[in-house]
């Protein structure tokens, strides 16, 4: 597939075309979930060069990996079974929860569904308290996430920053980056956190009845 040129849809730039220039076949992935990365450009519609579809991410390869379905605005996967897919890069979201274990259309060692842990790890990486599509941090935070099935255990790095659902946060102790996006201004903002429980920390994910997830940072 080297070399294949691919045309893409993108309903704010009218379409493009990718090229696929590399493959890398990751490694890394927890568990029985093979992914292969894809180095590509597209080519820019004004000058005609090609230029990097993906940013560098933390691993310093700028790869994409096709995922089925697609995100809507506000933040929300939908699957797709009709063959289409989107292009999502390692620096990104997505990929990066693909990388920790949660494929979406995977399931765990107990049969469970990991979708919704998929979900909730987009949310908590992007920051997204609200569950409304708006990010709440800036690039190159560093977090420790910890999920209630015991995958990535609490090795309590940094500080206790909220617990996750496919929703956005179930409760928020402190803000990633109180600097830019104030914890109170957050609160204010978020409907879902207008109740908080009395205790919102780490002990708090295994009592829930909807957390999947904990994070610091």
């Amino acid at each position: 597939m080297i070399g294949a040129e691919i045309e893409v849809g993108d309903a704010s730039a009218g379409g493009y075309v990718v090229r696929i220039n590399g493959i890398l076949h990751d490694t890394t992935t927890p568990g029985s979930i093979p992914l292969t990365l894809y180095e590509m450009s597209f080519r820019n519609r004004q000058t005609g060069k090609w230029e990097p579809l993906c940013n560098i991410g933390p691993d310093g390869h700028a790869m994409a990996v096709p995922m089925p379905g697609y995100w809507t605005q506000d933040g929300v996967y939908r699957a797709l079974n009709d063959g289409k897919f989107s292009l999502s890069c390692t620096s990104g979201a997505h990929v990066k929860c693909l990388r920790l274990g949660y494929a979406p259309w995977a399931t765990g060692p107990d049969g469970e569904s990991l979708t919704a842990y998929h979900q909730a790890c987009t949310r908590m990486m992007r920051a997204d308290y609200c569950g409304d599509g708006r990010a709440h941090t800036l690039p190159g935070q560093m977090v420790m996430i910890y999920d209630r099935r015991g995958r990535w255990p609490d090795q309590m790095f940094g500080r206790f920053e909220a617990l996750w659902d496919e929703n956005g946060a179930v409760c928020l102790k402190r803000s990633r980056v109180p600097d830019h996006f104030p914890l109170d201004q957050i609160l204010k903002s978020c409907p879902r956190l207008a109740k908080p429980p009395v205790n919102c920390d780490q002990q708090l994910l295994r009592g829930s009845s909807t957390a999947l997830l904990g994070n610091r940072s």
